[in-house]
């Protein structure tokens, strides 16, 4: 499950790229982002607001772009679906967390094969992002 930290300025045109065969989280933190697609969508979403954009076997063609004078700061989690096993991912959007043995900072993120090994320790006032998904690793990656 790829995550992708990704902060913007003001862009001139938006860069129209397709997906497909995944489901794709997109997580705002800080400032807007619209989201156009080729199926006639457009949203803006806002800090602390959450997309979720399901691609199916078709796909989807679309674009982001911050459109105001604020910078944007925004998460994408790439899910493939039908993955044996259950698991978990978290991703430190602020603050600082310790899980199993790893220190994570702002931008980190780590998959958890055994979810009954969670253990999280907050060394400071935190904002974290939790997702149960399905993982066929058998160890912790970051």
């Amino acid at each position: 499950m790829p995550t992708r930290e990704q902060p913007s300025s003001v862009q001139a045109e938006p860069a129209i790229h397709p997906h497909r065969d995944a489901e794709i989280v997109a997580y705002v933190s800080a400032g807007s982002l619209t989201h156009r697609d080729n199926m006639g969508h457009e949203a803006a979403i806002t800090a602390g607001e959450m997309q979720l954009i399901s691609t199916g076997s078709r796909g989807i063609v679309h674009s982001e772009k911050n459109v105001h004078d604020v910078i944007e700061h925004n998460y994408q989690l790439w899910l493939i679906p039908d993955r044996p096993g259950t698991g978990g991912w978290v991703q430190v959007v602020d603050g600082e967390l310790r899980v199993a043995g790893l220190v994570l900072h702002p931008g980190d993120g780590a998959g958890i094969a055994d979810v009954s090994q969670l253990d999280f320790t907050f060394d400071a006032d935190s904002e974290v992002l939790l997702f149960e998904v399905h993982m066929d690793a058998p160890l912790l990656w970051r």
